[in-house]
């Protein structure tokens, strides 16, 4: 990476808010047209269910140039837009100059670090960020930088608000671009040999365009080569020097890589593991009782084990594009660009340019209503930020925008449950099939996070709301809180839109497909618990050969699997477990309960199913009743008082006729992906940021510095001091005390204060890593993914969804989420930390590009092993108990509660530690002192 990039991620803190602050919001309302629609976990008790919006699924129809401007420009702009959003953003960008970590501390300093050159600026936005095919913008400057993509509009907006604060006049340009076939295969990573298909991908994203085959066609049809595309398209315009030129950040190639046979290299049988997870079960028409969960749960590791060890001999350093292909930019790295006009631009279209800011008519909008609050924001001015409903002293709701009052609502009686209503309208569209209105309820009194994704989320969103929950820790707020508790909740929501946006990622190149993620939309609550629930899902599947019933399977998949993450996540964060339906189906399973598969013939008539149902209330068997009446398959456990800790309800499918809907719904007191026992703010708040730590931000210095100094990759600025040294040599022949400071710890207390720490501070912790366990930097660390979403997709492949099939998957589905729990190890020496992945045989695979070891022992304590063969030992409460030497040298350390209070060698060196309420005040060793 370029030197001008160093320091840049600590700069996102800032970015957020002046990017936003160019754009404004509106009010307005939409229609729903959810098209073919599956849903996830339901949440709160609602009625009836099948109206819960959750996880839906839309088939658009292509759109040409002139359709989409027409159906753009008949869009009135609503005459009341928001005149106050700009003004709070810009006061929002100022506080947060003063509380960002240390690194550019704006835009301004961005740009300085890109040398204000728009050569620079546009290498960083074309080199390093994704392309997706949809139309108007959906993140906004910041939410692109997080997400590392963004859409056309959505990079030319990066673009242009760095050259702005570069202090070039910049402006947008759309017009259109001619590209043959080879170029759009580059850019887009598909197939073009199938016309049809391309169409349908940039159809779903509702990209205009217009494009010629190698004969004639019909979609669908046999199939048809692509021989050129005319489509619309955004790109950016700088003066420099007195000369207009033209940049085009989002148009790239890409370098594709084709995977391996993963069920070769698994070892997986198809015949085999079906007939094993069958084994000893009782399967009927109507029921399925005693499916073989520990076969099913030995395979899955059997065979993520032999991919492990696969992978060990023939890919020791794969990522995840080696094993299930992908595609990888190709940097631009040729002289300065000074383009008059783009070489593939359609020179027969006039240009339109927007000096100011990216029209109204092409950004997505979310309106809330709740309790007398009625506001609509636009896609990219909240997405990445903390926006919350809190109640104040008279009972009335609030909701913030990073902290700044937005609107207050009509008192309502803390505990009462009431609806909040949500409306998406993507006004880019030319379609309404991706606009919904849905309603959730929350319950008066609690803290909720309005949780919101658009386009393939990230992991920078998560890491940006832990930066802010260390930072309000550090100014002193109390867990609960609304920086504290929404910033603790936003990680929560951001983790999960992540996660279903990676598990979604894995699942299309393995069925061959690209998955368009229109918004997902919903709660991330505290009431006695966190939870996460965000039923308001669209998104559009594209086969590559266009197998419709490959994304019909692809959408299945990715269905089951958003509703695994909703317990996963919640467990994941705060080490409450948690409860979903795929989690209640199992829990069934292994309570040898028969699930049923229920419908009009066998429900109450028949076998009559409602009759035999344990502890089901009326309206329980009446929600049945009425979805079955509908039409609806229930796949339905045989009890209703399904139990964990103190959750105690139901979990199911309800599957519409054709499988054109699905929806994954728990009933019971609490919401769905709820925790199931109680936690109080303090253990949540404190659990939540130990577990969303990266290995980006256990990394405080990586030892490459420059100047001050400041190190090269994260920015951080270093300072390390040896203040006291017994004997001669090196460790462990002689003991050193060294301090050691960065700022990019500044906010957390250490053993000599914030940001301080010291050389022999050395521990071990245990934490839950779903982006590692997905193979977020090694292939090797996602074999248990990787082994599950094969025969999840395998089984779900079958045309008629049969219910054994449909039951085996969801129990691998939650063994799959049981892996991504306390999957990961942290080893922390001085400042830095190294992330360990747990796999299939409980050895751990250490960090990228590192040879050291991780052994967990048999008392559950663990040994950190040098290539060496020097070992660092822990105690059971995760400190450094003793280091041996591989010459024989031995140190040990002696603590007296959590506090280090003696190091000392088998040479008789001995260093000792005073403290007052847990800061080293003095360092000794037997003859001298140093007071801190």
């Amino acid at each position: 990476m370029p030197y001008w990039c160093a320091g840049f991620y600590t700069f996102l803190i800032l970015f957020s808010s002046v990017a936003q602050s160019e754009e404004n919001v509106d009010k307005r309302s939409s229609v729903s047209d959810g098209g073919n629609e599956i849903s996830s976990d339901g949440g709160w008790p609602r009625e009836p269910s099948d109206q819960i919006p959750n996880i839906g699924r839309v088939i658009f129809q292509p759109v040409t140039p002139e359709e989409s401007e027409r159906a753009i420009h008949s869009r009135p702009v609503p005459p009341d837009l928001n005149p106050s959003l700009r003004e709070n953003a810009l006061q929002r960008a100022q506080q947060a100059k003063s509380t960002a970590p240390v690194g550019p501390a704006s835009t301004t300093e961005l740009v300085r670090a890109l040398k204000n050159d728009p050569d620079l600026i546009y290498e960083y936005v074309r080199n390093n960020i994704g392309y997706y095919p949809v139309w108007g913008i959906q993140k906004g400057p910041l939410g692109t930088i997080l997400d590392r993509q963004g859409t056309a509009f959505d990079q030319a907006a990066l673009m242009v608000n760095l050259l702005r604060e570069a202090g070039f006049t910049a402006s947008y340009v759309l017009g259109q671009i001619n590209l043959n076939a080879t170029q759009v295969g580059e850019w887009l990573g598909v197939d073009t040999n199938n016309i049809c298909a391309v169409r349908q991908l940039l159809a779903n994203g509702q990209v205009p365009h217009i494009a010629v085959g190698a004969s004639s066609y019909t979609c669908p049809g046999t199939p048809v080569a692509l021989v050129s595309i005319k489509l619309s398209h955004v790109w950016v315009k700088v003066n420099i020097s007195g000369t207009n030129y033209y940049f085009d950040p989002s148009f790239k190639p890409h370098t594709i890589k084709i995977g391996i046979n993963l069920t070769s290299a698994s070892g997986y049988n198809a015949a085999t593991y079906l007939s094993q997870a069958r084994s000893g079960a009782t399967i009927t028409a109507d029921y399925i009782q005693g499916a073989n969960r520990t076969n099913i749960r030995n395979n899955l590791n059997a065979y993520a084990t032999t991919l492990a060890n696969y992978l060990r001999t023939n890919y020791p350093a794969g990522t995840l594009d080696d094993i299930i292909g992908g595609k990888t930019i190709v940097p631009y790295t040729g002289a300065p660009l000074r383009q008059t006009s783009l070489p593939y631009q359609d020179m027969s279209v006039p240009l339109t340019e927007w000096t100011g800011y990216i029209p109204d008519a092409y950004k997505p909008t979310l309106r809330i209503q709740y309790q007398g609050i009625d506001v609509t924001y636009q896609s990219h001015v909240i997405y990445s930020t903390r926006l919350t409903i809190t109640y104040n002293s008279l009972n009335r709701p609030v909701l913030m925008l990073d902290g700044t009052v937005m609107a207050t609502g009509n008192p309502i009686a803390p505990g009462t449950s009431g609806p909040i209503t949500f409306t998406i309208t993507h006004s880019a569209y030319v379609g309404s099939g991706a606009n919904e209105t849905f309603t959730q309820q929350i319950k008066a009194g609690g803290t909720y996070l309005i949780g919101n994704g658009w386009g393939p989320g990230g992991r920078g969103v998560v890491d940006l709301h832990r930066q802010r929950l260390e930072e309000g820790r550090a100014a002193g707020s109390a867990d609960t809180s609304e920086v504290i508790m929404g910033s603790s909740l936003a990680a929560l929501s951001s983790s999960w839109i992540a996660q279903s946006r990676i598990i979604g990622d894995i699942g299309d190149r393995l069925a061959n497909a690209n998955t368009t993620y229109h918004h997902q939309v919903g709660i991330a609550g505290y009431y006695s618990a966190a939870y996460v629930d965000l039923p308001g899902n669209i998104v559009s599947i594209t086969n590559q050969a266009e197998d419709s019933a490959k994304e019909l399977t692809a959408f299945y998949n990715l269905s089951t699997h958003f509703s695994i993450f909703e317990s996963t996540t919640v467990q994941q964060l705060s080490n409450n477990s948690a409860v979903s339906t795929v989690k209640l189906i199992d829990i069934a399973a292994l309570n040898n309960y028969r699930i049923y598969d229920a419908t009009s013939s066998n429900y109450s008539t028949g076998t009559n199913i409602q009759s035999l149902l344990v502890a089901c209330s009326s309206p329980q068997k009446t929600i049945f009743q009425n979805a079955i009446s509908s039409g609806r398959r229930l796949i339905l456990a045989s009890h209703c008082n399904l139990n964990e800790n103190s959750w105690t309800g139901v979990g199911y499918y309800s599957i519409a006729p054709g499988g054109v809907r699905i929806s994954a719904i728990i009933d019971g007191n609490l919401a769905g992906g709820f925790s199931s026992s109680p936690q109080p703010p303090a253990p949540y708040v404190s659990n939540t940021f130990n577990n969303t730590l990266s290995p980006a931000a256990a990394q405080y210095t990586i030892g490459k510095v420059f100047g001050e100094p400041i190190d090269m990759k994260t920015g951080n600025y270093l300072y390390s001091s040896d203040d006291m040294k017994v004997g001669v040599g090196s460790y462990p022949h002689a003991l050193a005390f060294q301090k050691i400071y960065s700022s990019g710890a500044r906010a957390q207390a250490g053993p000599l204060g914030k940001g301080w720490s010291h050389n022999l501070a050395s521990s071990v912790f245990v934490s839950s890593d779903g982006f590692q366990g997905m193979g977020e930097d090694s292939a090797l660390d996602a074999v248990n993914t990787l082994v599950e979403q094969m025969v999840s997709f395998d089984l779900l492949s079958d045309t008629a969804k049969p219910l054994d099939k449909l039951v085996i998957a969801t129990l691998g589905q939650r063994w799959f989420g049981d892996q991504l729990l306390d999957n990961t190890v942290i080893v922390r020496q001085g400042l830095n930390g190294e992330v360990f992945v747990k796999l299939p045989d409980g050895t751990y695979n250490p960090p990228p590009a590192n040879s050291v070891r991780l052994i967990k022992n048999g008392d559950g304590t663990y040994t950190y092993e040098t290539v060496n063969r020097d070992k660092l030992n822990f105690n059971s409460a995760g400190k450094i108990a003793t280091y041996n030497h591989a010459n024989g040298l031995q140190v040990k350390y002696t603590y007296t509660g959590d506090n280090l209070t003696q190091v000392q060698n088998s040479l008789g060196r001995t260093l000792t530690f005073t403290y007052v309420s847990g800061r080293i005040t003095a360092v000794g060793d037997g003859s001298r002192s140093i007071g801190y």
